[in-house]
This record gives structure tokens, C-alpha cells and sequence, in this order.
């Protein structure tokens, strides 16, 4: 992983130590909370009024070459979370360990209550394009806990099929096997 070397803070002023690189995107990304008012404001000044066409936007695709898991649900080649956990571990060691993680997921569900560390996540920004010295040229991510990843992915699988059943017909924009085109035709 490269670290961002430096960035510009909101008077374009470029920072590059790492305690000042972390302080311009955390206050370029908390803008998103704040009003909305406000929120345009802080962006046009970071990023310099540039906007990304809608159609640049839409026209990418959306298909990626990603090994899936097996059974699991989770990808390879994937970044750790805060527990630095890649997910491949989790596949190797799939025999010896669905024994307790069975025991701790029953648990979390019977509990309704998740473990702490469940709710820690790392952010990093990835480089999009333009000036890489332009917090707003930035995508946060939230890395998370791998078995986090693997409980709530078992977790959509048992309910996402009950979910489905009792979307209308309406609700056909990101259901599996329907398009919004579809509504358009009746």
C-alpha cells in the first residue's frame, strides 16, 4: 500500500506530514454531515468547482474480475480490515475453524448483539484522477473486520430471498433477474 505523500489543504496549501495529510482529508470528508449549504461550499473550494460529467460517470463499467468465494461469499485478493485478516485465511482454514464460527455467529444472532470489534473499520482514500494533490481526486473506503464481512454476507444470503419475495413489482432496479426497463414497457 503507497501512502499519500501530500495533499492540499482548503487554503491550497499543500501539507505533507502524515498528521496533516490525515487532519485535510478528515476535514474535507466530514463536510458531508454538515448542511447542505455548507457541504457545497467546503467541496467547490476543495476541489475547485471541477465537476466529473454524469455521463463519464455512468458510461464506466461496472464488471470486475474478481475471484468469489466458495461457499463463503467472500472474495480473494481483498485488503484486511483493522483485524488484518485477509480472507483467504479464513477459506484455508474454513475446516478447522466453521466449528467456532458457527458458535460465535449463533451467538451474535441469538444475542443481537455484535462483538466491538466488529465495529471498527479502517478508511483509506484511493486515487481517482486529476491532481493528486486535491483531497476531493480521493474515494474513501471503509475497510472491515474479515469476519464481519463473512457473518453478514451469510446474513444476506438467508434473508435477501425472503426480501425479495415481497418487494412489488415495482422495485425492479437492483433486483437479480429484473431491469427498470422492464416497468417501462407496461
Amino acid at each position: 500500500m503507497s501512502w499519500i505523500q501530500s495533499l492540499n489543504d482548503a487554503g491550497n496549501k499543500e501539507t505533507s506530514t502524515r498528521k496533516d495529510v490525515h487532519k485535510c482529508a478528515y476535514e474535507f470528508y466530514k463536510s458531508y454531515t454538515e448542511s447542505p449549504s455548507e457541504t457545497s461550499r467546503k467541496r467547490k473550494k476543495a476541489c475547485g468547482n471541477r465537476r466529473q460529467s454524469t455521463n463519464a460517470r455512468n458510461n464506466r463499467s461496472n464488471k470486475r474480475d474478481r475471484s468469489t468465494a466458495t461457499h463463503q461469499g467472500i472474495e480473494n485478493e481483498q485488503s484486511p480490515g483493522p483485524d488484518n485478516l485477509i480472507n483467504e485465511t479464513l477459506k484455508i482454514g474454513a475446516p478447522l475453524l466453521i466449528p467456532y464460527l458457527k458458535l460465535l455467529f449463533n451467538e451474535v444472532v441469538e444475542s443481537e448483539q455484535v462483538p466491538d470489534q466488529w465495529r471498527l473499520s479502517q478508511i483509506i482514500l484511493l486515487y481517482k484522477k486529476g491532481n493528486p494533490l486535491e483531497v476531493g481526486n480521493y474515494r474513501p473506503i471503509s475497510l472491515l473486520p474479515s469476519i464481519y464481512k463473512l457473518f453478514s454476507s451469510i446474513l444476506l444470503s438467508r434473508i435477501a430471498p425472503q426480501i425479495d419475495k415481497n418487494q412489488p413489482i415495482e422495485q425492479a432496479g437492483f433486483r437479480p433477474n429484473y431491469e427498470i426497463i422492464t416497468n417501462w414497457k407496461y
